[in-house]
């Protein structure tokens, strides 16, 4: 048992030291010490195998390494990828190597960010796929290394809640519960000292957000006293050592109830962290409103933000330009000469020396691109509150695309059956002055999609043509014409013969399915253990496809919308089953899953958006 007044350090980090206080707590078979460091950064508990009493005789990390008392060939690992990235020794070097997650460079920027940032949150603004899930588990797991952290909140949209504890649980070992208000209140009354440590908490918005009010009184329930629970503790000790908002553009609108539960949150949390994909594409106003969330106290007047953004613009320009081997060292300096001409940075010292040093360079090589980048980024006024990364900027496990187009001609039935299909649909029009264009859209894409499928919705009646167009178009034909007499139309016009008849000819003659038959065939054969991923955007197709992938001997799961198990049960059977080679999945499946495990994707038709192909 170690005595208070004892002076030790850690030893996965020397340069860490302090003093024992005399304080100790036992969970489980660890024995955990506060220790007061000399660091500047407080008391936390520390446990007793991290902790070596200081030998005056062995003060440097030469004499650590050579006389074995450094510690493990990670710690080293640990400090030495810690000074690669931060250019300085720091503490904020655990999660590196604690979390079950590959090591990215570009994921430990907001770590860093979040931890030298005076503001108590960050908005982590990286393009989709780059893992902002992974850089909140990381500030997280730092979190929980230096302090006694107990209570992480993740508040995000209710489709997304699975996802996170699932993430988690398996690349972070921490265990979470999703829960609704009621629950939460009921854990927030008891002592957080009686909270597990590191447990995760999950909510999703809507079962948070407090109620609107009629008049003066408010709505009673729950959500109602949960939000009074936050008022009444806004000026207490912190409900929780971090909240994190997923989707946080949410928030953006300041009237809006979810507006209002993210100030809440932001009042009774130690730390708060926003993760947005979209917020650089919102306007101004909107961005401004999560930057109020994340530090009041620097973005407090909305009528100043304009001027910040229009002195950080030159700087982001810079930037982008220094890091981009076709840009001349001039055009980097215009940038920032421009940047200067604001009185909000005029008086940079940094900025200045770096207009000096660029004034004495003709070129640069790529390491210098590399500091030159890194010394802007230092100069943003947003750099304590905000990190974008962007795609461009990862080199690691960067995705190669290799797209395949495919045209598939029909064959004589099937372009006979095609302009039986469209010349129905123009007689309808033509009776009742629809709109041809947009009447013809939707039956046209579902034959294109797949012919049997869509002759069996449409006799089935389960389809909806007018939703479809608006989907597609963003066009609203509601009174213009009614989808079901164009149905009525559709099918008189191509039931002929017994329409029993008519499906067994269109699948006996799918020269769609099968080049799509071969190919996953074909794949499989040389890639027995890979996964296959199929996207359509009628359920129709998806089902017919695989009961056809049934019938020929292909293990097959269908995803959409509505269904009685949880879509991550299904991934997950997809993932882990041998047996299972496709994923048949409507558009459920865009967002809020990862699907890394698959790199065959096929889209067997196509939305007019290109960015929903994104």
């Amino acid at each position: 048992m170690l005595a208070g007044g004892t002076e030790v350090r850690l030893k996965s980090d020397p340069g860490r030291k302090g003093t024992l206080t005399g304080n100790r707590r036992e969970l489980g078979d660890t024995v955990k010490y506060q220790v007061v460091f000399n660091t500047g950064e407080g008391k936390s508990y520390q446990p007793e195998y991290e902790l070596e009493i200081i030998d005056d005789g062995n003060q440097d990390i030469e004499s650590l390494i050579r006389d074995g008392k450094y510690g493990r060939v990670i710690d080293l690992r640990r400090n030495l990828s810690h000074i690669q990235l931060s250019g300085r020794i720091s503490n904020m070097i655990y999660s590196m190597s604690m979390t079950n997650t590959d090591f990215l460079a570009y994921q430990f920027k907001p770590v860093l960010s979040f931890f030298e940032s005076p503001a108590n949150g960050l908005l982590i603004a990286d393009e989709v796929g780059l893992g902002k899930t992974i850089e909140a588990g990381l500030i997280w797991t730092e979190l929980r290394a230096r302090s006694d952290a107990r209570r992480l909140l993740v508040v995000c949209p209710a489709m997304l809640r699975e996802k996170w504890k699932d993430e988690l649980k398996s690349r972070f070992d921490v265990d979470a519960s999703i829960i609704n208000a009621s629950e939460l209140l009921s854990i927030l009354k008891e002592n957080k000292l009686d909270m597990q440590e590191g447990k995760a908490l999950i909510c999703s918005m809507q079962g948070l957000r407090p109620p609107k009010t009629d008049g003066e009184a408010s709505i009673p329930g729950n959500r109602t006293e949960l939000a009074k629970f936050f008022n009444d503790n806004s000026e207490s000790d912190s409900l929780f050592d971090l909240v994190v908002i997923d989707e946080s553009h949410y928030l953006r609108n300041p009237e809006s109830q979810t507006a209002k539960l993210g100030k809440s949150l932001r009042d009774v949390s130690e730390h708060v962290v926003l993760l947005s994909a979209t917020p650089v594409n919102l306007r101004g106003e909107d961005l401004f409103h999560q930057l109020n969330l994340v530090d009041p106290d620097s973005f407090e007047r909305r009528e100043d933000f304009p001027q910040v953004l229009e002195a950080n613009e030159p700087l982001v320009k810079a930037k982008r330009l220094a890091l981009n081997k076709q840009n001349t060292v001039s055009e980097i300096r215009h940038c920032l000469v421009e940047a200067q001409q604001h009185p909000l940075i005029a008086k940079s010292y940094q900025l200045q020396g770096l207009i000096d040093q660029l004034g004495k360079k003709d070129n640069m090589t790529d390491e210098e691109r590399v500091e030159i980048g890194n010394r802007i980024e230092r100069i943003n006024l947003f750099r304590h509150v905000v990190n974008r990364t962007r795609r461009a900027e990862v080199d690691q496990l960067k995705v190669i695309r290799d797209p395949k187009h495919q045209y598939v001609p029909l064959n004589q039935y099937e372009r006979e059956f095609y302009e039986l299909v469209t010349e129905s649909v123009r007689k309808y029009a033509n009776k009742t002055e629809g709109v041809e264009g947009f009447l013809l859209a939707s039956p046209q894409r579902q034959i294109s999609s797949c012919m049997y499928a869509a002759v069996r919705a449409w006799m089935n009646k389960s389809t909806n043509i007018e939703q479809e167009i608006y989907e597609d178009s963003g066009t609203d034909i509601t009174g213009r014409s009614n989808p079901s007499p164009l149905l009525e139309s559709i099918c008189s016009g191509i039931l002929n013969r017994s329409p029993r008849g008519l499906l067994d000819k269109l699948k006996s003659n799918d020269s769609k399915y099968q080049y799509f038959k071969s190919a996953i065939s074909e794949y499989l054969t040389y890639h027995r253990a890979e996964k296959i991923i199929v996207f359509s955007y009628f359920r129709g197709t998806l089902h017919y496809l695989s009961e056809r992938l049934g019938e020929d001997g292909i293990g097959n799961r269908v995803l959409v919308g509505g269904m009685q198990v949880s879509k991550y049960d299904v991934i997950n059977s997809f993932r882990d089953d041998p047996a299972i080679s496709v994923l048949l999945s409507s558009e459920v499946a865009s967002e809020g899953v990862d699907l890394q495990f698959s790199r065959f994707l096929i889209n067997y038709d196509l939305p007019w958006n290109p960015m929903r192909v994104e």
